[in-house]
């Protein structure tokens, strides 16, 4: 198995993150048998630090932290498979000391990768992990605040790929190729089901290839079947139909060869609806993951929606409660100068 590339890709925090990580989300992708392997370091949750940066935010800048704002981002990093948790502490370290964020948890995966297959690129089953084939890697949570002014961390494109370049020398990898400006490299990780999706594709092109030249093959075959079907055995020519012009050398050959091509076309006819039907199901399995994919966008956008009506309601709400707070101290000041004319009235009152 060739060495893997250093390679490390940010993206915000997703909400499922620490069940994705701890393993207390059931994937379908993972091997199980190799989840003990797994290795995880945790400082605190999730939830815990983004209340702290809301309010380190409020004492540092005297505002909330915008809605917006991406505070916890989440790191997909490369790994080999002698790389074990000492060597992220001594990644975390470095980039820790260099670019100004926080690591508060670290979790190294060994359970993922491809299953064996057979010659036909099918999963054997019972499906077991491809030891040549594990996707060692490890998942770094983020705190992204600067801890002076309370915003977020902000870098350039360019200082970004020099963080790559960081985590290839903390970890004694081989730094991957730089992407260009509009491309995305294939050192760049995919999400799970984008993954599966890409690989699935790969099969199904692989299995179209077969497809092709099974029935390129099927064609030469029914072709000199034939032939040799028109032609009078024993003859010259029946001859020739079956061995391609080499006549001495199949003078001895009988009628039973007619046979045997039909059992061979009909073979590679089954092969090849076989085939089909790992081609159709593959398909359904792609357009499966691709809705999927999907349904997950839209209940992200249903949330979202759902969030920003909780918003405006909110908003409403404090309009409302201000009003009404309002009109208190508009009945306090009333009663307030109630009060100090009656005085002044009883006062007058003695005087006379």
């Amino acid at each position: 198995m060739s060495e893997r590339k250093a390679s490390i890709h940010i993206n915000p925090v997703k909400s499922t993150s620490e069940q994705h990580n701890t393993r207390d989300q059931e994937l379908d992708y993972v091997f199980p048998e190799h989840t003990h392997e797994n290795e995880h370091w945790v400082s605190e949750t999730i939830a815990d630090r983004e209340k702290t940066i809301k309010r380190l935010c409020k004492q540092v800048s005297g505002r909330k932290l915008q809605k917006n704002a991406e505070p916890i981002r989440e790191g997909v990093v490369n790994l080999q498979a002698h790389h074990t948790m000492k060597d992220l502490h001594k990644l975390k370290e470095d980039l820790e000391e260099k670019w100004g964020f926080e690591i508060f948890q670290m979790h190294i995966h060994r359970d993922e990768g491809q299953a064996f297959k057979d010659e036909n690129k099918k999963v054997i089953e019972p499906k077991k992990l491809n030891p040549d084939k594990v996707n060692y890697h490890a998942h770094l949570i983020f705190d992204w605040q600067n801890k002076e002014t309370g915003k977020m961390l902000r870098y350039a494109r360019g200082q970004m790929a020099a963080l790559q370049t960081d985590v290839a020398e903390s970890l004694g990898m081989e730094r991957g190729k730089r992407r260009g400006s509009d491309k995305r490299t294939a050192n760049e990780r995919l999400s799970p089901i984008e993954y599966k999706v890409k690989e699935r594709g790969k099969e199904l092109a692989e299995l179209q290839a077969e497809v092709t030249a099974l029935e390129q093959k099927k064609n030469q075959e029914y072709t000199r079947y034939c032939e040799v079907l028109w032609a009078t055995p024993g003859s010259s020519v029946f001859a020739e139909c079956l061995a391609g012009g080499e006549v001495e050398a199949m003078e001895s050959l009988q009628i039973v060869e007619v046979g045997e091509l039909e059992e061979a076309i009909d073979l590679q006819s089954r092969e090849l609806e076989e085939n089909e039907r790992d081609i159709e199901e593959l398909g359904r399995e792609v357009e499966r993951d691709s809705r999927a994919i999907e349904d997950l966008e839209g209940n992200i956008q249903q949330c979202e929606q759902q969030i920003e009506d909780s918003r405006r309601d909110n908003e409403a709400i404090q309009r409302e409660i201000g009003a009404v707070e309002e009109s208190i101290r508009d009945e306090e000041e009333n009663q307030r100068k109630l009060e100090e004319a009656i005085e002044r009235a009883r006062r007058e009152i003695e005087s006379i």
